[in-house]
């Protein structure tokens, strides 16, 4: 059991707010597939959440490996999508990087929807966010990723 969080101040909730309607799962961002659908995954260091502010979106695939999507099988799923957390962290950061750098690119994001803020999942009746952004923040993370290596 990961231990608890302090709780949320006003930082905090505009974070999570614009991850779950802005950005949604950011592993499948990063595949070039937008996915309002998810949940605040907050980065885990040893057995301890680091905050808040440490954390991306994720959805059920990418968070806890659930399978039936679309009656897709586990290994369409993997080629589409990238593997899950649930595949371990070792294949998951093989292909998005560590969950350090995926709060980072969170950071960029937020940034960028400071500097060019694009509608939102729910009330936009579209994608929302537009591909150029999309485009820009795996430019981002995948140029982040090369610098780590």
């Amino acid at each position: 059991m990961v231990g608890k969080t302090l709780p949320r101040n006003n930082e905090d909730n505009e974070r999570i707010e614009f991850v779950k309607l802005y950005l949604g799962c950011l592993p499948c961002l990063l595949v070039n597939y937008l996915n309002s659908h998810c949940n605040y995954n907050h980065v885990v260091e040893g057995r301890k959440r680091l905050g808040h502010q440490f954390g991306y979106g994720s959805c059920g695939w990418h968070d806890i490996f659930h399978v039936n999507w679309r009656g897709r099988s586990t290994q369409a799923m993997i080629g589409e999508l990238g593997p899950s957390l649930g595949h371990g962290k070792k294949p998951f950061e093989e292909v998005f990087g560590d969950e350090l750098l995926l709060a980072r690119t969170v950071d960029f994001a937020q940034e960028l929807f400071k500097e060019k803020p694009w509608p939102d999942f729910i009330t936009s009746g579209s994608p929302g966010m537009p591909r150029v952004i999309g485009s820009e923040i795996r430019s981002y993370h995948i140029g982040q990723m090369q610098k780590a290596a």
